[in-house]
Protein backbone atom coordinates (compact mmCIF):
# COMPACT_ATOMS: atom_id res chain seq x y z
CA UNK A 1 0.00 0.00 0.00
CA UNK A 2 1.31 3.44 -0.90
CA UNK A 3 1.70 6.30 1.60
CA UNK A 4 -1.53 8.02 0.53
CA UNK A 5 -3.56 4.85 1.07
CA UNK A 6 -1.95 4.23 4.45
CA UNK A 7 -2.64 7.77 5.56
CA UNK A 8 -6.30 7.52 4.55
CA UNK A 9 -6.58 4.28 6.53
CA UNK A 10 -4.88 5.89 9.56
CA UNK A 11 -7.45 8.70 9.41
CA UNK A 12 -10.25 6.11 9.34
CA UNK A 13 -8.82 4.26 12.33
CA UNK A 14 -8.52 7.48 14.30
CA UNK A 15 -12.11 8.42 13.50
CA UNK A 16 -13.22 5.22 15.22
CA UNK A 17 -10.84 5.48 18.21
CA UNK A 18 -9.10 8.25 20.07
CA UNK A 19 -5.77 6.39 20.20
CA UNK A 20 -4.15 3.81 17.94
CA UNK A 21 -0.92 2.11 18.95
CA UNK A 22 1.97 1.65 16.54
CA UNK A 23 1.76 -2.14 16.60
CA UNK A 24 -1.90 -2.07 15.56
CA UNK A 25 -1.16 0.42 12.79
CA UNK A 26 1.65 -1.74 11.41
CA UNK A 27 -0.58 -4.82 11.49
CA UNK A 28 -3.65 -3.08 9.98
CA UNK A 29 -1.62 -1.37 7.26
CA UNK A 30 0.70 -4.33 6.64
CA UNK A 31 3.58 -1.85 6.74
CA UNK A 32 6.89 -1.46 8.52
CA UNK A 33 7.29 0.71 11.62
CA UNK A 34 9.44 3.17 9.69
CA UNK A 35 6.76 3.59 6.98
CA UNK A 36 4.03 4.08 9.58
CA UNK A 37 6.18 6.56 11.52
CA UNK A 38 6.72 8.62 8.33
CA UNK A 39 2.95 8.59 7.74
CA UNK A 40 2.29 9.69 11.32
CA UNK A 41 4.79 12.54 10.96
CA UNK A 42 3.09 13.69 7.75
CA UNK A 43 -0.37 13.53 9.33
CA UNK A 44 0.84 15.32 12.45
CA UNK A 45 2.23 18.11 10.26
CA UNK A 46 -1.26 18.41 8.72
CA UNK A 47 -2.80 18.67 12.19
CA UNK A 48 -4.76 15.42 11.86
CA UNK A 49 -3.17 13.67 14.82
CA UNK A 50 -0.70 14.02 17.63
CA UNK A 51 2.08 11.50 17.91
CA UNK A 52 2.38 10.20 21.46
CA UNK A 53 4.44 7.48 23.09
CA UNK A 54 3.46 4.19 21.47
CA UNK A 55 1.16 5.51 18.77
CA UNK A 56 -1.05 8.43 17.81
CA UNK A 57 -4.08 10.31 19.11
CA UNK A 58 -6.72 12.00 17.00
CA UNK A 59 -6.62 15.78 17.24
CA UNK A 60 -10.39 15.73 17.13
CA UNK A 61 -11.98 13.04 19.27
CA UNK A 62 -15.73 12.54 19.21
CA UNK A 63 -16.36 16.20 18.55
CA UNK A 64 -13.85 17.56 21.09
CA UNK A 65 -10.63 19.22 20.11
CA UNK A 66 -8.05 17.65 22.37
CA UNK A 67 -7.24 20.59 24.58
CA UNK A 68 -6.01 20.85 28.14
CA UNK A 69 -9.41 21.53 29.76
CA UNK A 70 -11.07 18.62 27.96
CA UNK A 71 -8.20 16.28 28.82
CA UNK A 72 -8.25 17.43 32.47
CA UNK A 73 -11.93 16.58 32.83
CA UNK A 74 -11.49 13.21 31.14
CA UNK A 75 -10.85 10.47 33.73
CA UNK A 76 -10.44 13.18 36.39
CA UNK A 77 -10.85 10.83 39.38
CA UNK A 78 -8.10 8.52 38.13
CA UNK A 79 -5.82 11.51 37.57
CA UNK A 80 -6.56 12.79 41.07
CA UNK A 81 -5.59 9.40 42.55
CA UNK A 82 -2.39 9.29 40.48
CA UNK A 83 -1.62 12.82 41.66
CA UNK A 84 -2.06 11.86 45.31
CA UNK A 85 0.14 8.77 44.96
CA UNK A 86 2.87 10.66 43.11
CA UNK A 87 2.81 13.53 45.61
CA UNK A 88 3.31 11.05 48.45
CA UNK A 89 6.69 10.15 46.92
CA UNK A 90 7.93 13.74 47.00
CA UNK A 91 9.52 15.22 50.12
CA UNK A 92 9.40 18.88 51.15
CA UNK A 93 12.44 20.84 50.00
CA UNK A 94 12.99 18.75 46.89
CA UNK A 95 13.25 20.13 43.38
CA UNK A 96 10.58 18.64 41.13
CA UNK A 97 10.51 18.82 37.33
CA UNK A 98 6.96 18.64 35.98
CA UNK A 99 6.44 18.18 32.26
CA UNK A 100 3.17 19.16 30.59
CA UNK A 101 -0.05 17.20 30.54
CA UNK A 102 -3.33 16.92 32.37
CA UNK A 103 -2.22 14.02 34.58
CA UNK A 104 0.91 15.90 35.59
CA UNK A 105 -1.33 18.89 36.37
CA UNK A 106 -3.24 16.65 38.78
CA UNK A 107 0.06 15.94 40.50
CA UNK A 108 0.80 19.68 40.61
CA UNK A 109 -2.56 20.39 42.26
CA UNK A 110 -1.66 18.06 45.13
CA UNK A 111 1.72 19.77 45.57
CA UNK A 112 0.55 23.39 45.85
CA UNK A 113 0.65 23.44 49.66
CA UNK A 114 4.12 21.91 49.83
CA UNK A 115 7.49 23.63 50.18
CA UNK A 116 9.17 22.67 46.89
CA UNK A 117 11.20 24.02 44.03
CA UNK A 118 9.19 23.39 40.86
CA UNK A 119 10.51 23.51 37.32
CA UNK A 120 7.99 23.19 34.49
CA UNK A 121 7.61 23.91 30.80
CA UNK A 122 3.81 23.88 31.10
CA UNK A 123 1.84 27.12 31.30
CA UNK A 124 -1.22 25.42 32.87
CA UNK A 125 0.98 23.90 35.59
CA UNK A 126 2.75 27.22 36.19
CA UNK A 127 -0.71 28.81 36.54
CA UNK A 128 -1.71 26.21 39.14
CA UNK A 129 1.23 27.17 41.33
CA UNK A 130 0.80 30.88 40.67
CA UNK A 131 -2.90 30.80 41.62
CA UNK A 132 -2.04 28.84 44.76
CA UNK A 133 0.56 31.41 45.75
CA UNK A 134 -1.87 34.27 45.13
CA UNK A 135 -4.63 32.66 47.20
CA UNK A 136 -2.21 32.16 50.11
CA UNK A 137 -1.22 35.85 50.09
CA UNK A 138 -4.83 37.04 50.45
Amino acid sequence: MKATGRQIRIRQLLEAREFVDLETLCRELEASESSVRRDLIALENEGVLKRVYGGAMAMQARGHVLDFDWQSARMAEEKRRIGALAAALIEDGQTVILDGGSTVAAVARTLTSRSLHVITNSLPIAEIFNESRQSKSR
